[in-house]
């Protein structure tokens, strides 16, 4: 088995010797060989789950879809954003707990320092879109 690989010379007195030695060499390779091979295995296993999980949280609803739908919304409903600036867009979970669906929460802060002069928009995967009341 390891004949082509390398040569191994023992210089023991005794047969049994150095049968223990090759037998405990055998025995050495063989073990290490199982642990390298289910650690490899396993990180490609991570991997998989973690392309799976991350595929399920796609929004149905692109981001710039959704600032299409705000905008739109902002302009029928003649909100006035002209001293305002877009400050944080996420993805979330809106609604009672259990029964939230997924939106794009677009937030626009004033450049009047004010407690409260910001528009929020919520649009929701169907198109929808729904301002949050401000202070």
């Amino acid at each position: 088995m390891l004949s082509g690989l390398f040569t191994v010379e023992i210089n023991c007195g005794h047969e049994k010797t150095m049968r223990y030695h090759l037998l405990s060499l055998a025995l050495l390779i063989l073990s290490v060989c199982p642990i390298s091979l289910g650690q490899s295995s396993g990180e490609q296993t991570k991997d998989n789950q973690l392309d799976k999980v991350t595929r399920t949280f796609r929004p149905k609803l692109l981001l710039q879809d959704a600032l299409k739908i705000a905008d739109n919304y902002i302009g029928d409903e003649h909100i006035d954003i002209s001293h305002y600036w877009l400050y944080e867009v996420r993805y979330t979970v809106y609604g009672e707990k259990g029964k939230g669906q997924p939106a794009w929460h677009i937030w626009w802060v004033s450049d009047r320092v004010a407690v409260g002069d910001y528009v929020e928009i919520v649009v929701f995967m169907d198109g929808k879109a729904w301002r949050k009341p401000s202070m």
